[in-house]
């Protein structure tokens, strides 16, 4: 084109050299090519290193310190499971001292509460003479109850909760003749104001309480007995 249009001849020397630059760039490339060494292999090892960590992150964590902070975890879980059975050993080796120990605090203080249930008995019913109850009978009934599951004691198991192996009852035989029942059964509204009266006086005299608030204690009362609970 420069031949026909003189304004375009200044281009042709401006292209030459671009030209030239050009084959000296493209032969520096081809030499740095050629100097490259190519590993196929070492490529696909990469590869797969680069797409198992992408599942590791998907699965376990989104950064490779979450996966290395997992895998640290399940190595100690592996290691505990693998020393498992001596571990096993060891804690049945504390249950059982752990036990014994209970087995012995629950008995003393299960012979203590015996007894102390007796003399509670005599106060309760010292208290039922003042209060017009006289021909009542109260007992305190202390039971162990088996378990299965429970703390070993003299060969077998009892059920044993942080109060100790008794199970308490309160038993009340309102006239002579009756079998004992639990208290909660048989009382009326009347005898329950008397009952817990006669419980509450009888066990502020062995604590530190002066003064008892009572709520319609005199609730189905009446005549002589409400007089003697309310001077009580």
């Amino acid at each position: 084109v420069g031949s026909v249009d003189s304004a375009l001849e200044p281009l042709v020397a401006d292209l030459e050299a671009c030209s030239v630059q050009a084959q000296e760039c493209l032969a520096t490339l081809r030499g740095y090519v050629d100097g490259l060494e190519a590993d196929p292999a070492r490529l696909d090892a990469v590869e797969a290193r680069l797409h198992q960590l992408s599942q590791l992150k998907r699965k376990y964590g989104e950064t490779v310190e979450t996966v290395i902070a997992h895998g640290a975890q399940a190595q100690q879980e592996l290691e505990a499971l693998t020393n498992s059975e001596a571990r096993l050993q060891e804690l049945e080796q504390e249950l059982h001292k752990a036990e014994a120990r209970v087995a012995e605090a629950g008995l003393a203080l299960s012979r203590k509460r015996h007894k102390l249930a007796r003399s509670f008995e005599e106060a309760v019913m010292a208290q039922f003479r003042e209060l017009a109850m006289e021909r009542a009978r109260f007992l305190a009934d202390l039971r162990h109850e088996p378990d299965d599951e429970g703390v070993p004691v003299e060969g077998k198991r009892l059920a044993c909760s942080r109060s100790g192996f008794d199970r308490v009852q309160f038993l009340l035989a309102p006239n002579p003749g009756e079998p004992p029942k639990p208290l909660a059964k048989i009382v009326s509204g009347g005898e329950m104001s008397r009952v817990m009266l006669a419980i509450k006086s009888a066990s502020a005299q062995t604590g530190n309480i002066s003064t008892w608030v009572f709520d319609e204690v005199g609730a189905g009362i009446g005549g002589a007995t409400a007089e003697v609970v309310g001077r009580k």
